[in-house]
């Protein structure tokens, strides 16, 4: 949508027949889009109020774009105020390498973590990144394969039962480690399979607390299915909510952190919901934010490899760098028993 944007902005005269044919799009798809487009707001440092507008303005109804819209085949126009948006838009759409890199791990990552009977996001994603592939240096294609996230067996194991005990109504009894790495066993409900960034949580009713909760899949410990104790009315009156963002709850355990990303992890850094932010025109980003614990910030820190630093504060630092020290030592110890 946003290359058609760019496209229709330059002036260029083009039917709906051409739009579909140079996009490979199906006319529901160009009924959507030129709506949309025919509500997106320009935005500079955030949104102005002022709008875009679609000539002619595409119908509500999809019968009526197909019978009047599309017969009629009239070149499109798209017109709006101008300044900084209209005119980035007017540019042809660029990746730098970082930003290549970024996107083709974020698809591979979407790509292995949907479910394998998505009909809908599975073949979209993979036509996306065949494109973005076709493209781009070989390099980078590979640098993306070896880094982009994939599920253990085990996690394959525990979306699978949860995905069933939502669908089915039913409980499951979960083993878990949360950030901090206290262990407990817990029943819950499961409503929903919720994607965030590169986590994965499964959205429930938690019998032991007695509320919503999510709990990340990567640290289910343990799982088994209850296929006899049925989802209470409390989950099921959760399902028809939206599901709220993954979190750190302020506690007094809590600890206030500066992190600092690098280019292919900058995407994430908003997901931390932080008090303060600062973009680099390098592409690094900056964020004052909370984690629940001091062991959750490090937990984390370290498993980005390298693409998250600490700044503040010094002695969390100190943490990370001396839990990386121990898992090199640990690994390498593992390479030498194997030998």
């Amino acid at each position: 949508m946003i290359n058609m944007a760019a496209v229709l902005l330059s002036g260029q005269q083009l039917r709906p027949s051409d739009l579909m044919r140079r996009f490979s799009i199906t006319a529901e798809q160009l009924h959507r889009d030129l709506l949309s487009l025919g509500m997106a707001g320009t935005f500079g440092d955030g949104y102005s109020g002022d709008y875009l507008e679609v000539h002619p303005l595409p119908p509500l109804e999809p019968e009526r774009f197909r019978s009047d819209y599309l017969s009629r085949d009239i070149p499109v126009r798209l017109t709006g105020p101008a300044g900084t948006a209209v005119d980035t838009m007017s540019r042809p759409v660029s990746l730098t390498r970082y930003g290549a890199l970024g996107v083709l791990m974020a698809l591979q990552a979407l790509e292995r973590m949907s479910a394998p009977d998505d009909s809908g996001t599975g073949p979209a994603v993979r036509s996306l990144r065949r494109k973005i592939a076709g493209v781009v240096p070989p390099e980078l294609v590979s640098a993306a394969d070896s880094m982009a996230l994939a599920r253990t067996s085990a996690e394959n194991v525990s979306l699978e039962s949860i995905r069933a005990a939502a669908a089915g109504g039913f409980c499951v009894r979960i083993r878990y480690s949360d950030a901090a790495g206290s262990r407990t066993q817990r029943v819950i409900e499961p409503v929903q399979i919720v994607h965030d960034g590169p986590g994965v949580y499964v959205r429930a009713w938690c019998r032991q607390a007695e509320g919503e909760r999510l709990f990340r899949i990567q640290r289910i410990e343990q799982i088994e299915t209850l296929p006899d104790v049925l989802r209470s009315q409390r989950a099921d009156a959760l399902a028809r909510t939206a599901a709220p963002r993954a979190l750190a709850p302020r506690t007094d355990e809590s600890i206030s952190v500066v992190l600092r990303f690098s280019p292919p992890a900058a995407g994430t850094a908003e997901r931390f919901a932080p008090s303060r932010i600062h973009r680099e025109k390098s592409g690094t980003v900056t964020i004052g934010t909370h984690f629940s614990s001091a062991e959750a910030a490090v937990g984390y820190v370290v498993a980005a490899g390298g693409d998250i630093q600490v700044l503040q504060p010094r002695e969390l630092r100190q943490q990370v760098y001396a839990r990386a020290q121990q898992q090199l030592r640990d690994a390498q110890g593992g390479d030498e028993a194997r030998r």
